[in-house]
C-alpha cells in the first residue's frame, strides 16, 4: 500500500510538472474572411474568381479588371496567384486609380510574402514530386507512409497535422485526402526505434496530441517551440472546420510500445480514452473549444463546414455557390449500427474522379447533375451518387428483388459481351435507337456494331448512342475516341479497304456532336456540349429556348424526372 501511495504521489507531482498554463495566440482573425462584411458574389467566390480570371486574360491592362482578379484570388486564399497578378500588373505599368484599393493591394502583397515565409514542407521538391505522382494516380496520399522523429507510418495528413504544417495540410486536403482515415494497416517503416502511432488515430487527434505535448515545451523554450505549437493548434481548428470527427478517442498500442516513456507520459496525464472534444480544453486554445462547439450539430456543419479548396469559406460561399440542383453533402450510414454521418462533396481542386481527363473536379464534372462524387472520410473512398431516371426505378427494384429471391443469376464478366453481341445480331439495334426518335443508330449494320464491341473486349466495351446528351463531356470525348479506334480495328480484321471501308467508317463513326432534341429541328452541335440540357431530366438538349418550348408537349411525357 505504501509503494502504491508513493507511486501515485509521484505521478501526481509529474502531472503537475507536465501541465502547462501556456495559451495559444491563434485568433479568430486567421479564419475570418477578409470580405465578410461585403456582399457575397451571386454564385460564390470560386465562380467569381473564374469569371475574373477569364476577364483578365482578355483585358490585362484595365485597373478595375486587375483589382477584381486580385480580390478574388485573395478571397480564395490563393496567395501565389495573387502575388503573380500584382507583380505582372506592376511590370506592365498598370496603376490602380483608387487610393484605398492601392493600399489594399499593398497589404495583400505583404500578406503574400508573410504566407511565403511560413514554415512548411509543401514546397520541397520531394513533396512536390509526391503531389505530382498523386495527381497522375501513381500513388495514394491516403496510404503513403511517413516517419516522424517519434512515430512510424504516419499518413501524409497525420504527419502534417502532428508537425503543425498548415500549408501542407491544406494542400493535401485540396488534393482529395480523407480527413478521418486512420491508415492503421500501413506498415512500411524499417526503423524499429520509432514508436507505433496511437491505434485508430486521425489527423485531428494527432494535431491535438502534438499541441498537448508541445504546449509544455513552449513554457521551457518559447522561441523554439511557439511556431510549432501554434501550427498544431491551427491545424486542429482547420480540421474541425473541414468537418473532421471530434469524437475519435486516444488509445494506446497493444504491444510493448505502450510501456515506452512516451506513452507513460500519456498515461500520467490521463489522456487515454479521451476524445478530441474532451482533450481540446487542455491544448490551451479557447478558439479550438469554441470551434468544436460551433460545429457540434449536423445542421451547424451543413451551414458552416469549409470547402476543401483551402479558401476557409463555407461550401455555399465558395465552390458550391452556383450549384442549383446538387448539394455539397450527402447523408450516409455511419460505422456504428443505426448511426448517420455526413459525406462532403469531393475536393473541387483534386483530380476529377471520372479519370477521363487530367483536369481538376471543378473544371471537369463538377456541374454534372446525374453523377456526383462525395468523400467518405472514414474509409478514404468515393461515395458516388447516381440519379436514376424514374422510368428505370421500378425495373431496378424488380431486378434487385429477383436477385434477392435467386430468381435470376448474375452473368459473369466474360459472359456479358457475347450475350449482348448475339442479341444485337439477332434482333438488330432497335432497343438502342429507341432511346429517342432523333437517334440514327437504327440505320447502322448490327453486325458491324456488335463487331466493334467485340474489338473493345470484355473490360472496355460499351453501347454507343448518338443521342448522348446525358453523358459528361470528358467521358463523351473518351468514348468517341475509343469507339472510332475500335471501328478501324474492325475494318482491319474484316479486310475492308477502298470504297467499302470508307462507306462502313462513314456510317458507323461516333460523333461527339448531338442533334437538337426538337423533332422539327435539324440543327446539330458544332461545338461539343453546345446545346443546353433540359433542366428537369438533363437527358435531352435543345439549340434554343424556342425549340425547347416547341418540343415540350412531346418531351413532357418522356421527361425522366417529371412527376
Amino acid at each position: 500500500k505504501k509503494s502504491r501511495r508513493r507511486a501515485n504521489n509521484k505521478n501526481k507531482r509529474l502531472e503537475e510538472l507536465l501541465r502547462s498554463t501556456v495559451a495559444s495566440h491563434t485568433s479568430e482573425s486567421s479564419f475570418v474572411h477578409p470580405f465578410e462584411n461585403e456582399p457575397l458574389p451571386t454564385s460564390g467566390w470560386a465562380k467569381e474568381q473564374r469569371d475574373a480570371e477569364r476577364e483578365l486574360r482578355h483585358d490585362r491592362d484595365r485597373p478595375d479588371v486587375v483589382f477584381r482578379a486580385a480580390k478574388a484570388a485573395r478571397a480564395m486564399r490563393q496567395f501565389d496567384r495573387l502575388l503573380q497578378i500584382i507583380d505582372k500588373a506592376e511590370s506592365r505599368g498598370v496603376t490602380i486609380d483608387d487610393a484605398d484599393d492601392r493600399a489594399l493591394m499593398q497589404k495583400w502583397r505583404e500578406e503574400c510574402l508573410s504566407h511565403k515565409n511560413q514554415r512548411t514542407r509543401a514546397n520541397e521538391p520531394r513533396v512536390q514530386s509526391l503531389f505530382s505522382a498523386a495527381v497522375k494516380d501513381e500513388i495514394s496520399l491516403d496510404t503513403a507512409a511517413f516517419d516522424d522523429i517519434e512515430f512510424s507510418n504516419l499518413s501524409a495528413l497525420q504527419y502534417a497535422a502532428y508537425n503543425g504544417d498548415v500549408q501542407l495540410l491544406e494542400r493535401l486536403v485540396g488534393l482529395g485526402v480523407a480527413l478521418d482515415y486512420c491508415a492503421d494497416d500501413v506498415d512500411t517503416s524499417s526503423n524499429s526505434m520509432l514508436l507505433k502511432k496511437p491505434p485508430g488515430s486521425t489527423a485531428l487527434l494527432m494535431a491535438v496530441l502534438g499541441a498537448l505535448l508541445c504546449r509544455r515545451n513552449v513554457e521551457d523554450e518559447e522561441t523554439k517551440w511557439r511556431e510549432v505549437y501554434e501550427g498544431e493548434v491551427e491545424c486542429a481548428i482547420q480540421l474541425v472546420r473541414l468537418g473532421a470527427n471530434v469524437d475519435v478517442q486516444f488509445n494506446l498500442p497493444s504491444d510493448g510500445d505502450a510501456n515506452s516513456e512516451f506513452y507513460k507520459v500519456i498515461k500520467i496525464m490521463k489522456w487515454v480514452g479521451k476524445s478530441v472534444r474532451e482533450l481540446a480544453p487542455e491544448t490551451g486554445s479557447e478558439l479550438l473549444v469554441q470551434t468544436i462547439e460551433s460545429f457540434s450539430s449536423a445542421n451547424d456543419k451543413i451551414q458552416l463546414v469549409n470547402c476543401r479548396c483551402g479558401s476557409r469559406l463555407p461550401w455555399k460561399k465558395c465552390h458550391s455557390g452556383k450549384l442549383s440542383t446538387n448539394q455539397h453533402y450527402k447523408m450516409a450510414t455511419g460505422s456504428q449500427q443505426g448511426s448517420k454521418k455526413i459525406n462532403w462533396k469531393y475536393s473541387p481542386t483534386a483530380r476529377c474522379p471520372c479519370m477521363n481527363t487530367q483536369k481538376i473536379y471543378y473544371k471537369c464534372c463538377w456541374d454534372e447533375p446525374l453523377k456526383e462524387y462525395f468523400q467518405d472520410d472514414e474509409v478514404a473512398r468515393f461515395d458516388v451518387l447516381r440519379k436514376v431516371p424514374r422510368h428505370l426505378e421500378t425495373m431496378l427494384q424488380q431486378y434487385h428483388e429477383n436477385r434477392r429471391q435467386n430468381r435470376i443469376r448474375d452473368l459473369e464478366l466474360h459472359e456479358i459481351l457475347p450475350s449482348m453481341c448475339a442479341y444485337i445480331r439477332k434482333h438488330g439495334l432497335g432497343d438502342v435507337s429507341n432511346a429517342h426518335p432523333k437517334s440514327k443508330i437504327g440505320t447502322w449494320d448490327p453486325n458491324v456494331y456488335a463487331g466493334i464491341m467485340e474489338i473493345m473486349g470484355d473490360d472496355e466495351f460499351f453501347q454507343w448512342k448518338d443521342v448522348h446528351w446525358n453523358i459528361p463531356k470528358p467521358e463523351l470525348l473518351k468514348r468517341v475516341a475509343e469507339w472510332n479506334e475500335a471501328l478501324e480495328g474492325y475494318c482491319d480484321n474484316e479486310g475492308l479497304d477502298g470504297s467499302e471501308r470508307e462507306e462502313v467508317i462513314e456510317l458507323h463513326t461516333a460523333s461527339p456532336f448531338a442533334p437538337c432534341a426538337n423533332l422539327n429541328c435539324t440543327k446539330v452541335e458544332t461545338k461539343v456540349k453546345e446545346f443546353s440540357r433540359c433542366s428537369i431530366c438533363f437527358h435531352v438538349a435543345y439549340c434554343s429556348r424556342a425549340c425547347s418550348k416547341e418540343d415540350y408537349p412531346f418531351h413532357k411525357k418522356r421527361c425522366l424526372f417529371a412527376r
